[in-house]
């Protein structure tokens, strides 16, 4: 791939003092205004000035994906990690955000499953990651229609733990304590890979997880789908938001796409109106929303029509994206009232904002 390459300016052409902090000024200012096009020409003048400067490189190539030029945001985080300027793992993020939008999943796939060797990874970083992974995996078997959506990543991910394992008679009673962590990176990652250890010992501690005052509401619901797929059947206890529930291990999801006509309905609602346009926001959108009914599993979502459930959730995904995300125009593009998706971003914020935490949705 071609890339853009920042070259310092030569010696005889000088830079005077302060320009790229005044670019970067200017840059920050007209994307306030909402000049998205003013601001990427500023972060890329700041960037050709001064190619070792992060904020100059990052803020091209986040200017790059809000102006939905996918082409050449690939090219410049491809660059950016080339380069070696500014955090790696941001600038893979980025780079995979614009292959998706390219629709490049295995090429994705190989740069994640790369990175996912790496041991030293932070658990936040590497469930990122791997969830990436399983889009992009989904994303692929979308296309070739044969498969589970997530053999190749999960492949790759089983393999790694059961290794390490057989090798490393300790590694199941960090995993343990890892779950019973206070912070929901270090429980996810933990139930992760304990998914992939089929024995009573490890059975035990997921079904005493669901009582774990501090658990976060979406493991929680994954564990239970866990216990689902080794074969555990009957009637558990599992405390979410404050509250206790008695759950039929039968009725867990155990996988992202165990849907119900709702499900459905906002997908189809979502897919209609940007597949075409930009799947990977759609795809985003929907994860949000499959994240939000695993949170408040076994509860339903309030009644709503399906169209205003996609609009929000389109509102808060172009947000991730692009930092902003035009309410009304959203709503109007869905037919349904401004009002009415406040009223739902403000359930999926309210939802979502206990994940980490132990809130309460009541």
């Amino acid at each position: 791939m071609d890339r853009e390459r920042f070259n310092r300016p030569s010696d005889n052409v000088v830079v005077l003092p302060g320009a790229v902090r005044r670019l970067l000024e200017q840059a920050v200012q007209a994307g306030k205004r909402g000049d998205d096009g003013k601001a990427c020409d500023c972060f890329r003048e700041a960037a050709r000035l001064d190619p070792r400067n992060a904020p100059a490189r990052f803020g091209y190539a986040l200017s790059l994906l809000k102006l939905g030029r996918y082409e050449d945001a690939a090219r410049e985080t491809e660059a950016l990690l080339f380069d070696e300027v500014g955090d790696p793992y941001e600038a893979l993020r980025l780079h995979v955000v614009a292959l998706l939008h390219l629709g490049r999943y295995e090429e994705a796939m190989h740069h994640l499953m790369a990175v996912l060797d790496d041991d030293s990874l932070l658990p936040t970083v590497a469930r990122e990651f791997e969830e990436l992974l399983l889009l992009c995996a989904e994303a692929v078997q979308e296309a070739h229609n044969v498969g589970s959506p997530a053999n190749a990543g999960e492949a790759q991910v089983a393999a790694r733990v059961r290794a390490r394992a057989e090798a490393d008679p300790g590694y199941r009673e960090r995993l343990a304590s890892d779950l019973f962590a206070a912070d929901r990176e270090r429980q996810l990652a933990a139930l992760e890979q304990l998914k992939h250890l089929d024995d009573e010992p490890t059975t035990a501690v997921i079904m005493r997880f669901l009582r774990y005052e501090a658990g976060d509401p979406v493991v929680k619901t994954l564990a239970l789908s866990v216990l689902k797929a080794r074969g555990e059947r009957g009637i558990v206890m599992i405390e979410k938001f404050g509250r206790s529930w008695s759950v039929d291990i039968a009725q867990a999801p155990t996988e992202w796409h165990d849907l119900d006509e709702c499900d459905r309905a906002v997908y189809a609602c979502l897919a209609g109106q940007g597949y075409h346009e930009d799947p990977a926001l759609v795809r985003f959108a929907y994860h949000l929303w499959m994240e939000y009914r695993l949170a408040l599993f076994p509860l339903a979502p309030a009644r709503r029509k399906p169209d205003v459930w996609a609009a929000a959730l389109h509102v808060l995904t172009a947000g991730f994206f692009s930092g902003r995300a035009r309410r009304k125009e959203i709503a109007k593009r869905y037919g349904v009232s401004p009002q009415a998706v406040s009223r739902a971003c403000r359930d999926l914020d309210r939802v979502l904002g206990a994940v980490g935490g132990n809130g309460s949705v009541h």
